[in-house]
């Protein structure tokens, strides 16, 4: 009936595994618990999964990306039903399989968005991610009613493994977007979200000067995806801003901002309580930049 599945790389996803098999056993339901690993450099005690009953714990020869790591997960499952989870994670409540299956049972839906939280503290040095995440990530219940598609990660998903038509894009190289896509998939087939509130606490928080550098290379990845029109300019703030500063000829003033402000919001970006203001800067900066260099190739 269900099969959940998680994607690990460097990550200690023991607990996150403890806690679904005791809940599911409880259930007294057909379930799988898969984890492939991408090849990571630490393993923490994660083999021990492979000793719990209906759950397995696979690696990677080599490190083939996160689209492709998925999607050797849902090439694997044997269940109609797909609970995607990261390897960060921790469910909210003690019953967060029941309450997803209970709405299996009283919805019409090919999909279920439980949601993801974050907690109400953080170190400086992982300030920008907790910020980020709180504002940005932990989008309401009744946001996500209105508008499935205000929340596009896949973090914490239940869905129709008969519906899904396509997988991951594995043609991405660099960081970011493939969640975006893979939602853009769902949407251009009619596919059916129901979002409830069924919460993952995210726990995984990079610190500041990681998460910025994974910033500039998911805005890098996300020009290349706009050039090659896998994605559209409209199909995220940061490249419609950009594009409205395009149409009003502003653009070269964001060449002036990469030589005198990329440094001060950089600075200001590491420390206890950065702005989020000045982070979309930050990252129009670098999009510019990356949309530059693109055409002068």
């Amino acid at each position: 009936m269900l099969s959940i599945l998680i994607p690990c790389y460097n990550n200690n996803v023991y607990s996150l595994v403890e806690c679904l098999h005791r809940e599911a056993t409880n259930l007294t339901i057909p379930f799988e618990i898969i984890v492939q690993d991408d090849h990571s450099t630490n393993l923490f005690y994660n083999q021990e999964i492979n000793n719990i009953n209906h759950c397995s714990f696979q690696i990677n020869t080599t490190n083939v990306g996160r689209s492709k790591n998925r999607n050797i997960l849902l090439q694997q499952a044997q269940y109609s039903w797909v609970l995607l989870l990261d390897a960060d994670v921790l469910p909210t409540s003690s019953s967060f399989l029941a309450t997803y299956l209970h709405c299996l049972t009283t919805t019409q839906t090919d999909a279920i968005q439980g949601g993801v939280t974050y907690t109400n503290n953080s170190t400086q040095k992982h300030s920008l991610r907790w910020i980020y995440g709180k504002q940005r990530e932990a989008i309401s219940l009744i946001q996500r009613q209105i508008n499935p598609y205000s929340n596009t990660l896949c973090s914490n998903i239940l869905i129709n493994r008969e519906k899904i038509t396509h997988l991951f894009d594995t043609s991405i190289a660099l960081y970011g977007f493939e969640d975006l896509i893979f939602y853009k998939e769902i949407q251009k087939n009619n596919l059916k979200i129901t979002a409830i509130d069924n919460t993952v606490e995210h726990l995984g928080l990079e610190n500041n000067q990681l998460f910025v550098a994974k910033t500039e290379e998911s805005c890098y990845n996300l020009a290349q995806l706009i050039a090659k029109h896998t994605l559209s300019y409209t199909d995220t703030k940061l490249s419609l801003y950009y594009f409205y500063l395009q149409h009003l000829r502003l653009c070269d003033l964001l060449s002036l901002g990469v030589f005198n402000l990329k440094k001060r919001l950089y600075n200001h970006l590491m420390g206890n309580s950065p702005s989020l203001i000045a982070f979309d800067i930050y990252k129009l900066l670098i999009y510019h930049q990356a949309t530059k260099a693109i055409q002068k190739k």
